[in-house]
Parts: C-alpha cells; sequence; structure tokens
C-alpha cells in the first residue's frame, strides 16, 4: 500500500489525511495489517483510530507486544499475519527462552518434545 509507506515517512498531518484516503479504497482490517507489518506503532493506532474500530479489538494486542523485545515483538506480528518466513527470521534473532517458548505450542507429545529441546541445547 503506496499511501501508508509514504504517510509512515511524512509529518503528522500528511500522514493522517493519507491514512484517512486509503480507508476510502482499502478494507479497513487490511490497511491494519498493512500498517502493523510495517512494525510502526503509531501507523497502526492512528488507522485503528481512523477507522473507527473498538479498541477493544486491537489494544490488548498492541500492549502486549509493546512489552516484548523487538524482535519477538516483530515474530509475534509475523506469526499473527501468517509471514512465517519472515518470523523465523526474527525468532532466530532472539534469546533461546524465546525460542523455546515460540516452539512449545506446536509440540504435541513427550517424544518430539525430548527431541526438540535436545536439538535446541546443542546448537
Amino acid at each position: 500500500m503506496f499511501f501508508l509507506l509514504i504517510a509512515a515517512h511524512s509529518d503528522p498531518v500528511t500522514t493522517e489525511e493519507a491514512v484517512k484516503y486509503a480507508l476510502l479504497l482499502v478494507d479497513v482490517n487490511e490497511l491494519y495489517n498493512i500498517a502493523l507489518g510495517m512494525y510502526d506503532f503509531d501507523l497502526v493506532l492512528l488507522v485503528a483510530e481512523k477507522s473507527q474500530k473498538d479498541p477493544k479489538e486491537y489494544l490488548p494486542f498492541l500492549n502486549e507486544l509493546r512489552r516484548l523485545p523487538v524482535n519477538y515483538q516483530r515474530y509475534k506480528i509475523d506469526v499473527y499475519l501468517k509471514r512465517h518466513d519472515k518470523a523465523l527470521q526474527h525468532i532466530s534473532k532472539c534469546g533461546m527462552t524465546y525460542i523455546i517458548d515460540a516452539v512449545m505450542p506446536y509440540i504435541t507429545n513427550v517424544y518430539t518434545c525430548t527431541y526438540v529441546v535436545g536439538h535446541l541445547l546443542s546448537c
């Protein structure tokens, strides 16, 4: 979305106008996801506010993300947006604790858990 890219690097008035215009052309959820994928929380909030999204829908998620280290934050965003290649790039830059936390929900049995933890510890 070209408008958001320009808006993100402009003054606040131009950004606000670009977001308002983009909301006329694009589905609000798509625009929200594009802003989120740019990792620009100010832009995400602006899109959400101008689209009149319910703050209960997005604020808890954004507040949770803000408390995380940058690469883990980006990992969570990429997982949310189903950008798995980018998610792997970001989680690989995090510490072992974050990697284990990210992997554990996908481990379905004790054997797999033992294998994965053993493999991670040998790295």
